[in-house]
């Protein structure tokens, strides 16, 4: 059971977006330190609400990135798909 359970974890893990990732990784972060530093409440909100917004910019840099290695036709395909 332990190893079926670690497994499908691993596989969840692996198929992870990773700018989800790396959005958890920096939001867990962010709140360990800020706890650690013992930062209002409101403030702390602030700071979380950035990093939501820093995710999406992140996915749309990744995605052109991504799309930047595909020739000119397939990325006037792939953006006219997107931006309908």
């Amino acid at each position: 059971l332990w190893a079926y359970t670690i497994g499908s974890l691993c596989g969840v893990m692996a198929n992870a977006d990773p700018v989800d990732m790396n959005f958890e990784a920096s939001m867990d972060l962010l709140n360990v330190m800020m706890k650690d530093a013992d930062v209002p409440q409101t403030d702390r909100q602030k700071y979380r609400g950035y990093l939501r917004e820093a995710k999406e910019y992140d996915r749309h840099v990744h995605f052109r990135k991504i799309v930047s290695e595909f020739s000119p036709k397939l990325q006037s395909l792939l953006y006219a798909h997107v931006s309908s």
